[in-house]
């Protein structure tokens, strides 16, 4: 049985994910004057699409949660640059001018195993001026203390066809001092770092049986993401549910894809799985040593990414070795990783 994990509640970041979802769609002053009157995360978000070669704002349910201290909306999976989906979605935040309150945004894939994407979070003043922007990747945010009150503007933009899930949360204290930042405890449960968010596993998905290191020899993409399902949260962790740190992983699989970026100088695998396709990107080009149909097989270790006294993070090691030069746009070797 895999080792417990303790996590203690004294400054977990704690959201209650709802089923209920407004279908309002309001525009410009409509909007600014119901944000008076309506709770601002129970309001849409809007879509940037192309219809007929002109550009609109669409818009798309939330779901929202509140709690003391805390609101949070999130968009749901949403596929940016495909169809008439265009890179960027938006929702508005009615803000009050308390010095403690902060604005919180982060975005999440659809898929953990695509390590790759970016997506750009900005924020907008209540007259309409740029705060700032950051490029951020899965589990990352981005904060700001408001200054000033009215509607100020959260936008999430790429260039990037992919899938993400964005996320609001407004921490609002009429007196905080330094306790710890919960809202109401439900099925979904985020703990907040110094610079990602991460969703706590649930206590049946920690004290798993380790079942896979007894039925396979390796673990297929598809077999790797199902080390991350928490099937009573329902939601994807960043924890191996049959491993621990240390232990290693072989990898084998098909190639569906393969093609060189010559922008990142990088060969990118593609592999499928249940819930999306996933790439991978490997140093240098590689295609005279790999082709579609061709089993490749990899070994990783599952390391630490963060740790604490409340909470353990888990990822494999080529996931974190690429991470760590991402900026760089340099890639990990693939010899470092082959059986």
């Amino acid at each position: 049985m895999k080792k417990n994990k303790i996590i203690s509640l004294v400054l977990v970041c704690l959201i209650v994910f709802s089923n209920i979802t407004f279908a309002c769609a309001v525009e410009s002053n409509e909007y600014e004057t119901s944000l008076r009157t309506v709770n601002w995360y129970k309001l849409a978000w809007k879509i940037l699409k192309s219809v007929g070669g002109n550009y609109t704002w669409d818009t798309k349910t939330p779901t929202y949660s509140t709690g003391d201290n805390m609101d949070h909306c999130s968009s749901g999976s949403h596929l940016f640059n495909e169809g008439e989906n265009q890179g960027k979605v938006k929702h508005d935040v009615s803000v009050r001018n308390i010095s403690n309150d902060e604005l919180t945004s982060f975005v999440e894939n659809s898929n953990p195993l695509t390590w790759t994407r970016k997506a750009l979070i900005s924020y907008y003043d209540s007259n309409g001026r740029e705060i700032g922007n950051k490029s951020v990747t899965h589990e990352q945010f981005y904060s700001i203390n408001p200054s000033g009150s009215g509607t100020f503007r959260v936008e999430f933009s790429t260039a990037q066809e992919h899938k993400w899930n964005c996320h609001i949360e407004y921490w609002h204290y009429d007196d905080y001092n330094g306790v710890s930042r919960t809202a109401s405890i439900n099925d979904v449960n985020f703990y907040k770092t110094s610079n990602k968010i991460y969703k706590i596993p649930s206590e049946s998905h920690n004290n798993s049986m380790v079942q896979s290191k007894k039925n396979a020899n390796y673990l297929s993409m598809n077999m790797l993401l199902n080390q991350l399902y928490d099937a009573k949260l329902h939601t994807f962790v960043s924890d191996f549910k049959d491993y621990n740190i240390g232990d290693e992983i072989i990898f084998e699989d098909t190639i569906k894809n393969i093609y060189y970026d010559h922008n990142i100088y990088a060969t990118i695998f593609v592999f499928d799985t249940n819930n999306e396709q996933v790439e991978w990107p490997f140093a240098g080009d590689l295609m005279n040593r790999y082709s579609v149909g061709q089993k490749l097989s990899l070994k990783f270790k599952i390391v630490e990414e963060y740790s604490d006294d409340n909470i353990t993070i888990e990822k494999l090691d080529y996931i974190m070795d690429g991470l760590e030069n991402i900026e760089n746009n340099l890639y990990p070797n693939i010899e470092n990783y082959l059986y």
